[in-house]
């Protein structure tokens, strides 16, 4: 029996949402985010985006945030690396 090995890759911010640009929150939450912004890459999302009112930002959101997200928005970051490694790993399995 063949086994094939598991790679774990952990990412380095606290969350997938704490790579997110500004503009892709702004679009979905419509609002001016400018004060949330940077992100702090070691908090929870809910607990820094919050107003008087509480958290405003639902974890469900991230799929539509998402889909604004281009490469360039994650270039250079753990993120960046780490779907290059996946994106060169299956490639290199094509091969066979």
């Amino acid at each position: 029996m063949s086994m094939h090995p598991i790679k774990l890759l952990i990412l380095k911010r606290h969350g997938i949402e704490n790579y997110f640009p500004r503009r892709a929150y702004e679009n979905i939450l419509r609002r001016d985010m400018a004060r949330y912004f940077p992100i702090p890459e070691t908090v929870k999302i809910e607990e820094h985006l919050r107003d008087q009112n509480g958290p405003f930002y639902p974890k469900s959101a991230n799929e539509q945030i998402a889909e604004h997200l281009v490469y360039r928005d994650i270039a250079g970051t753990d993120l960046a690396d780490i779907i290059d490694e996946v994106h060169n790993d299956a490639e290199a399995a094509r091969q066979y």
